[in-house]
Parts: C-alpha cells; structure tokens; sequence
C-alpha cells in the first residue's frame, strides 16, 4: 500500500492521460491528451486535443493545447492552465450566445479546477472554469465556460 502512495512522486515514467471533456476549452465537446514533463502524476505538463462546438446556425472545430500545472499530493490536484484554442467555424455567427466576428481565430484562455488522478487505478477526473481571454468571441468571451473530463490514466 505505501507502494503506490509513493508512486505519484516516484513513477518511472511521466503521468499521462487520455479524457474526453464536455465545455471546458474544448467547446461543446473534446477529446485530449495530457501528460506531465517529469516521471511524475503532478507539476509541470501539456495538454493537446480537439473538439466541436456547435449552435443553430454554425458548427465548428476547435484544437486546444496549452501547459498546466498540478499541484497536490496522491490522488487529488489543484490544476491551473494557459494555453490557446483555435476555433474553425463554418460560417460567421453574431446572431446567438456563441456570438462570434470570423470564421476562424486563435483564443487563448487561463484554466482552473480540481483534478483527481489515483496512480493505482486508471479513472481520471477533472473539473474546473475556463475564461477564454480575446479572439474572434464576442459575448462568449466575458463569460466563464465550465468543463467537465473522464477519462482514462496512462501508466
């Protein structure tokens, strides 16, 4: 049992993960890739993926990417990420809350939330608020976005 307590500070090999995020930087809804620089579940990682986000009048594809950093100990993290999504609509869209003034654009965005990741089970967990912070979002980007990830832990 003190084994694998250890094992989130002294893992062979980086903690990764593999999760599907509903809201959150994605948009409506992502898959992502994430993965620490050290041999280690927490600290210093980066995070790449892509998604939907869709509405009455428009569909489009998102691709979100950024570094984030887990601070905590054993299985629960407090996560705290920058990064950017570029989005690609199909058309222009200013006539409902994902009001936006082109087709596409780079947001960049700031993250915060709670992740539970246990080293001895492969069940990941994250919530958290994202605040995209400028791009071609209009009303959207006043607003925080909350996300939502399940996913699976890579060993």
């Amino acid at each position: 049992m003190l084994h694998l307590t250890n094992a989130a500070i002294t893992s062979t090999s980086p903690g990764q993960a593999v999760y599907a995020e509903l809201g959150g930087t994605g948009g409506f809804l992502s898959l992502n890739y994430d993965t620490r620089f050290d041999k280690s579940n927490k600290g210093l990682g980066l995070r790449i993926g892509i998604g939907t986000i869709t509405d009455l009048n428009s569909f489009g594809l998102t691709l979100p990417f950024g570094l984030n950093y887990l601070a905590g100990e054993k299985v629960h993290f407090f996560e705290a990420a920058l990064g950017a999504t570029f989005f690609s609509f199909s058309k222009q869209n200013q006539d409902s809350w994902f009001s936006f003034t082109k087709k596409q654009f780079l947001a960049p965005y700031c993250w915060v939330g709670y992740r539970y990741q246990p080293t001895d089970k492969r069940f990941f967990f994250r919530a958290g608020l994202n605040q995209f912070l400028a791009g071609g979002l209009s009303g959207f980007v006043a607003k925080p976005f909350p996300g939502l990830s399940f996913g699976y832990s890579i060993r």
